[in-house]
């Protein structure tokens, strides 16, 4: 039998009007046997291209952490954190091995500082909601928790992080999936990703982000 996660049991958000190209999921979030934490879908190219706009949209379902002693904007904005310095991790070569430790930590750092964070609007469904904006790298990565149920995560580059409209996706053929049938691991996401033309890894210039000035001041 093969492993994977029941249908989809919260709304899932994508954009309204994405940079040119494909649309796909990029990964799913949670154990396997069990609902679905959260969903990345992919606008544009792929993550970690720092030549042509992309955006990363990710939907989670606000009761993932059961009775998390933690306020929610700071619990997703940790999640934002990890996401954006993930999507912008530099070449591993000649670093130390707790290069990507430290590298969060700079962020984490950043993220601390209430003027860190650049307050926006979106537009959800039909209503105007605030959200807010962290730069780190070169790219961008911002959330909402206005929306009930659901947090919103979005990491971008190319792409203005104002004035996004998200909206939420009831007919997934866009992203190439069902979101009304249960999940496959890994075959839902091969698949999604064949559909839309997405190579990972293709080369090393695909596969990692270019040395930013917030990475050599995070490990200097």
């Amino acid at each position: 039998m093969k492993m994977g996660h029941p249908a989809l049991d919260f709304p899932v958000y994508g954009l309204r009007d994405s940079p040119p190209g494909p649309r796909w999921i990029d990964a799913v979030v949670g154990r396997l046997g069990h609902p679905v934490d959260g969903l990345w879908l992919e606008h544009g190219s792929t993550p970690r291209d720092a030549a042509r706009p992309w955006v990363r949209v990710g939907t989670f379902r606000r009761d993932r952490f059961p009775g998390a002693e933690v306020d929610a904007d700071q619990r997703v904005a940790f999640d934002a954190v990890f996401a954006v310095v993930d999507a912008t991790m530099p070449h591993p070569m000649d670093r130390s091995e707790d290069h990507g430790a430290r590298l969060l930590d700079s962020a984490s750092a950043r993220a601390a500082s209430p003027t860190a964070w650049q307050q926006v609007s979106w537009v959800l469904g039909h209503q105007s909601v605030p959200a807010s904006v962290l730069h780190w790298a070169g790219a961008w990565v911002a959330f909402t928790t206005a929306l009930p149920g659901v947090d919103i995560v979005v990491i971008g580059f190319g792409v203005e992080p104002a004035g996004l409209t998200l909206t939420e996706v009831r007919d997934a053929e866009a992203y190439h999936f069902d979101p009304d049938q249960p999940i496959t691991f890994p075959d839902t996401v091969e698949r999604s990703r064949a559909a839309a033309g997405v190579r990972y890894g293709a080369s090393t210039a695909d596969g990692w982000w270019p040395e930013h000035p917030d990475h050599t001041t995070a490990t200097a």
